[in-house]
């Protein structure tokens, strides 16, 4: 996460998924830059994508 932010901090936009298996949910990250740069302020978006990736795995097992 850290890197994350440094990125984002610095003008870099990053976008990353990943698994929270104590949750059993799947995240969709989106961080960016928000406001002056020389304030550092970011803005980080999270999206619960738990039901896309039930389907991507559904449609996945189906093909074979």
């Amino acid at each position: 996460m850290k890197k994350t932010l440094g990125t984002a901090c610095h003008g870099e936009p990053v976008h990353s998924m990943w698994e929270v298996k104590e949750l059993d949910r799947w995240i969709d990250l989106y961080a960016f830059r928000s406001g002056a740069p020389a304030r550092d302020e970011v803005a980080i978006v999270f999206n619960d994508i738990t039901k896309r990736k039930q389907l991507e795995e559904q449609l996945r097992q189906n093909r074979h």
